[in-house]
């Protein structure tokens, strides 16, 4: 997946704008800059083709201005090659591009940047770095689910993270590393319960709760989520975790 920031497109418009109307008066430092911030583009997004001609076109153009002083005009035979050269990359970069499809992300109940770059936010402060490596991949990739609309995905990702908080639980309260019964979340529920130390009956009703009503009919399946249910689940999940973490 390779993020796209509408800035950079406006910002290649302007570059490709700024060498269509270079005049013998233009300064090659200017020059240089639009040049080497469409190779930079073409490099970033995938132009493959658009860059090999670059590479034929206008690229040669920076090398033969090298040794000059950047505040120097460019000259008219320079400005000349420039708008040849412009006009042989052009079209192929047109053609290029009808291939580049972009998707825009609708905002969603909690910020998208949070859902993509700064999960542990979403929690209570330092629970994330404290979960389970793979309790940690499970929200990671949930809250990735969210935000591209594949909310049947986001709940099977945030029901095999609740599960691997009540195992992590048992082990933490037990001091037991072994696996109860077949591992299931209902083997550790029960044993938790067991314990002298269990937690409130409020948390192993919440526990049960989002293991009979969400995480049987997602893992069996039954069950089908739309985007407003995925985001209650990982409400629900966000609960359940935080909970958790304030168990001694």
């Amino acid at each position: 997946m390779r993020i796209q920031n509408p800035q950079e497109l406006f910002r290649f418009g302007q570059a490709v704008r700024s060498l269509q109307n270079v005049t013998a008066e233009t300064t090659i430092k200017s020059v240089k800059k639009e040049i080497q911030f469409i190779e930079n583009f073409f490099e970033k997004n995938g132009y493959v083709i658009s860059k090999r001609v670059h590479e034929k076109t206008l690229q040669p153009v920076v090398v033969s201005l090298k040794s000059s002083n950047g505040d120097e005009a460019i000259g008219v035979e320079c400005a000349e090659k420039i708008s040849h050269q412009l006009g042989r990359l052009f079209p192929t970069t047109q053609a290029e591009s009808e291939n580049q499809t972009l998707f825009a992300i609708s905002e969603k109940r909690y910020a998208t940047t949070k859902l993509l770059n700064d999960v542990p936010s979403l929690l209570g402060k330092d629970v994330f770095a404290d979960l389970p490596e793979i309790v940690q991949y499970d929200t990671r990739q949930a809250c990735k689910c969210i935000v591209f609309e594949c909310p049947t995905s986001a709940a099977f990702h945030l029901m095999r993270a609740c599960e691997g908080v009540i195992a992590a639980l048992y082990k933490k309260l037990s001091g037991d590393s072994g696996i109860p019964g077949g591992g299931s979340w209902g083997d550790y529920e029960m044993k938790i319960k067991t314990l002298p130390n269990k937690p409130s009956d409020e948390y192993l009703e919440q526990s049960r709760h989002i293991r009979k009503n969400f995480r049987n009919p997602t893992q069996h399946p039954d069950k089908i989520y739309d985007i407003d249910e995925a985001q209650d689940l990982l409400s629900l999940t966000i609960d359940l975790i935080n909970r958790t973490s304030r168990i001694k």
